[in-house]
């Protein structure tokens, strides 16, 4: 999906002190969530179904991907460091929120 490689790429550049623990722990989750998905588009067949065993996974992905664009929207317009720094204590709170929705629903993959 390409959801993933571009939040991975778009959260790569903010690395600053503030936030940086919640940042890093996004950076390590969008990257495992991606590699789980590129893993299951490998068993995908011609018509885009997943194997007849794994299709209770559908829900699962579904919130990994709504977490993934709900965190992406959030850091979407902080281009800087120094606009994370001044954003962030707003900000903190949601993407701790959205990092455990995406923990929780990669947990149910």
């Amino acid at each position: 999906m390409r959801t993933f490689a571009y939040f991975a790429l778009s959260v790569r550049g903010f690395a600053c002190g503030v936030g940086a623990t919640v940042l890093r722990s996004i950076r390590i989750e969008t990257a495992t969530v991606g590699a789980i998905c590129e893993s299951l588009e490998l068993l995908r067949d011609a018509n885009g179904n997943l194997p007849p065993g794994l299709e209770c996974l559908g829900k699962p992905l579904l919130g990994c991907e709504e977490s993934l664009y709900a965190l992406a929207s959030l850091l979407e317009n902080v281009k800087s460091s120094t606009l994370l720094r001044m954003t962030w204590p707003t900000m903190d709170r949601r993407a701790r929120g959205l990092l455990d929705d995406l923990t929780r629903h990669k947990s149910s993959v």
